[in-house]
């Protein structure tokens, strides 16, 4: 059975000591490895993963060349699957350069994360950009509340169901199993539409019962499995514990995603 992690978070080696400082501050809480290249290895050979879809988010529209530029150098590895990354502020030409920048490179995903990128994805301008991404590309987009309360809160999943149903050609991964801390109107509102969640960071969190009512509203076929490293642990037994069948397990850990991304 090949395990894929499609949401861990690398950092280049001379700013990951400062982001966790930074990060885990802000977060209260500790990673549970520095997330460098090296990190990242050793956390996948420590817990037999495959392959995992590294993330990096552009807060400034400046960072997202140099950004682009390391995941592109990433993607020779084949136990990586690298995401790039855009920012609301980029002019139109820039994000079309920059997405067939990374197709021809062979990424075929980026990350966005509004509330560090400080952009509302449903105003005007927000689904002109992901309308230029189209089917492209797979858009893992952070689903729910942060680890600490934030406002405003772009990432309801009332919200992804209008950015949803406004950008259907888009091939949404909403982490989280659609909104961190909101399970509730995930069930209600997300479950069941043709998005992926990602599992990251919330078997811990969830409550159990509700998590088997979004997985089962959902499908296991559209469901992948994520760690959400270097916030915890690339330890994928929880998914065993569910009472999914086998077949149901591959898919969440592996099959999904390889189909998303393709080899």
């Amino acid at each position: 059975m090949m395990v894929i992690d499609a949401h861990a978070h690398l950092f280049p080696d001379a700013l990951a000591e400062r982001a966790m400082a930074q990060l885990g501050a802000m977060y209260g809480v500790e990673p549970v490895r520095l997330p460098t290249l090296s990190g990242v290895l050793a956390e996948m050979q420590a817990h037999g993963i495959a392959r995992a879809a590294v993330l990096q988010v552009a807060t400034k529209p400046e960072q997202v060349g140099p950004i682009n530029t390391w995941a592109l150098e990433l993607a020779g590895d084949p136990r990586l699957a690298p995401f790039g990354a855009l920012h609301a502020a980029q002019s139109p030409d820039d994000l079309d350069a920059e997405v067939e920048r990374l197709l021809a490179g062979g990424i075929r995903g980026i990350k966005l994360q509004p509330y560090f990128q400080r952009f509302d994805p449903l105003t005007p301008e927000g689904l002109a950009r992901l309308r230029r991404v189209g089917d492209r590309m797979v858009v893992l987009i952070h689903g729910g509340e942060e680890m600490i309360p934030v406002r405003p809160l772009w990432t309801t999943p009332q919200a992804l169901i209008r950015l949803h149903e406004a950008v259907p050609e888009v091939r949404l991964i909403v982490g989280h199993l659609g909104g961190y801390l909101l399970w509730e109107d995930a069930l209600e509102h997300l479950a069941g539409r043709d998005v992926y969640f990602d599992i990251s960071f919330t078997l811990h969190k969830c409550p159990r019962d509700l998590a088997l009512r979004i997985i089962e509203k959902h499908g296991c076929d559209r469901i992948v499995w994520g760690s959400d490293f270097p916030w915890a642990a690339m330890d994928w037994s929880p998914i065993t514990q569910l009472g999914l069948s086998q077949d149901e397990v591959e898919a969440i850990l592996g099959g999904n995603m390889t189909r998303l991304l393709g080899p």
